[in-house]
């Protein structure tokens, strides 16, 4: 839809190597555990990620998010285990209400935790460093107020991460 022109600005979780488009990393932010309420490991303030290695994962869909499921067999490979998907969906809201129906657990970008979906636990994520991106992209060569807007916002106000604690991740609901 960018190279098409029928968008200005996109965000994205990945990089893309492309010559016609520009990205601008936003933020990094980790990943955390989401888990049904009910799950043991939600007794716990964090979950190393080794104590996963015997659970159902739902996961993203490789096809409509390859970043995001390509940094979970990563972090799963790093970490001595292949995940074992039962599930995989697509948009996030969705891998997170199939964790609330106890379908799996699944590992998402911290931000998640602000859906406020009802029986999912979050848990901040030990055992690995790695982190998800978010980018702004648009087409190389593009000068549209709508652009020059996005990139000073940003560079006015850049993102901030917020920092978790036991009080802002949340109990299930």
């Amino acid at each position: 839809m960018l190279l098409s022109g029928d968008l200005d600005v996109g965000f994205i979780r990945q990089s893309i190597c492309n010559p016609h488009l520009r990205t601008l990393s936003l933020f990094k932010e980790p990943f955390i555990a989401a888990l049904p309420a009910y799950h043991p490991l939600s007794a716990k303030p964090t979950v190393n990620l080794r104590e996963l290695e015997n659970e159902n994962f739902v996961s993203f869909n490789r096809h409509e998010a390859p970043a995001i499921y390509e940094h979970l067999m990563r972090m799963c490979e790093v970490a001595g285990f292949t995940p074992r998907i039962a599930l995989e969906a697509h948009p996030m809201s969705t891998v997170i209400g199939l964790v609330a129906s106890g379908a799996g657990v699944s590992i998402v970008p911290q931000s998640m935790h602000r859906l406020h979906i009802l029986n999912v636990a979050y848990r901040k994520l030990t055992g690995t460093r790695a982190s998800s991106e978010f980018f702004l992209a648009w087409r190389r060569g593009d000068e549209s107020s709508i652009l020059k807007n996005f990139l000073d916002v940003e560079r006015t106000n850049p993102v901030k991460v917020e920092k978790l604690t036991p009080s802002n991740l949340g109990r299930p609901r």
